[in-house]
């Protein structure tokens, strides 16, 4: 009579090697993966701060220009829209018009514009980014 639980054999051993395997070839993938999305964001989040700090700061010369339009003799340091503060220098090169220079730091990013604007009748000239 012959116990099974005395045989000698090796049961399921040649199963390891493959799983193993498997699973280290699985782990190097992940860690593959999840580097090339770290460096991924890492080059898309200044992107997005550099487009949203231009929005913002379209929308604070937008916010100046409409006093401005009320105002002529408007010209503040420093203006507040939404969460960030826009920083404004206003000078007359021509009488009759003013060159606006404004900057917007969001996180790292720091955006600035020149505007020049004639004021009667009330119309940019010309806007531009360094």
């Amino acid at each position: 009579m012959k116990f099974f639980w005395l045989k000698k054999e090796p049961q399921g051993l040649s199963l390891i090697l493959p799983v193993l395997l498997l699973g280290v070839a699985g782990i190097a993938v992940f860690l593959f993966l999840a580097s090339s999305v770290s460096v991924s964001l890492a080059e898309i989040l200044p992107k997005q701060d550099a487009l949203k700090s231009r929005e913002y700061l379209l929308g604070c010369l937008d916010e100046y220009l409409v006093h401005l339009n009320v105002d002529q003799s408007f010209s503040p340091t420093s203006m507040n829209f939404f969460d960030t503060a826009c920083t404004s220098v206003v000078s007359d090169p021509v009488s009759g018009q003013k060159q606006i220079v404004l900057t917007m730091t969001k996180r790292s990013v720091t955006r600035q514009l020149t505007a020049l604007v004639q004021l009667s009748p009330l119309s940019i000239i010309r806007i531009s980014e360094p």
